[in-house]
């Protein structure tokens, strides 16, 4: 049987209208500088700043099964899909809108929701980014709203030590799967797509 080579995608499309800016990167020590915590994925903004991509489709980087979907304090909706061909999950965080379900088999460059500004009830929500974590286990080992700087509360060793071995940097993985940062024959546009199912709060984890 013929080898069917995996396509990959940048998770905002096409890529060259979003970038990760500094201080937004994975363990980006600018990140730590300003807020105190640890960064363990990496936050994608529209080029417009703002919320100028409020409402931009956010895509699955690759075919994979939705594992879990959820509206957390805070993080607003998360989408957390198991890629079983390279092995990984990526979690998509802050989403304004979600258009899957879990058990949903997703295919590569499938849209999976739209980049939001997470819990809008909190008294400064924030600015419109998707923030994207490439993850190398589960939910049965990391909760899909697990932040490490909180997990391990005055512990920045032990939070540094659990980001470093469950997680991998999104931007080095993605340009090593050789990540396109188009959809090939499709038009992009901005929008919302169809409407979406509203999430139900569910409480943290931990």
């Amino acid at each position: 049987m013929a080898n069917v080579k995996r396509l990959y995608f940048h998770p905002c499309l096409p890529a060259h209208r979003y970038s990760v800016q500094p201080g937004c990167g994975f363990l980006d020590p600018a990140y730590e500088q300003a807020t105190g915590w640890l960064h363990p994925g990496a936050d994608y903004n529209g080029r417009g700043g703002g919320d100028t991509d409020l409402g931009d489709p956010v895509y699955a980087v690759t075919d994979g099964t939705v594992v879990e979907v959820g509206f957390f304090k805070v993080w607003g909706n998360l989408v957390l899909i198991h890629h079983e061909g390279p092995g990984v999950w990526t979690l998509s965080a802050h989403c304004d809108q979600v258009l899957v379900q879990a058990g949903q088999r997703v295919r590569a460059g499938q849209q999976i929701g739209t980049i939001g500004k997470g819990d809008t009830r909190v008294k400064k929500p924030y600015r419109a980014h998707l923030h994207f974590e490439v993850r190398l286990f589960g939910p049965e080992r990391i909760p899909i709203n697990d932040w490490p700087t909180a997990t391990f509360k005055n512990r920045r060793d032990k939070a540094l030590v659990e980001i470093l071995h469950t997680r991998v940097d999104p931007e080095r993985w993605l340009e090593k799967m050789h990540a396109l940062p188009v959809l090939p024959g499709r038009g992009l546009s901005r929008g919302r797509g169809r409407r979406a199912r509203r999430l139900e709060e569910r409480s943290p984890a931990h």
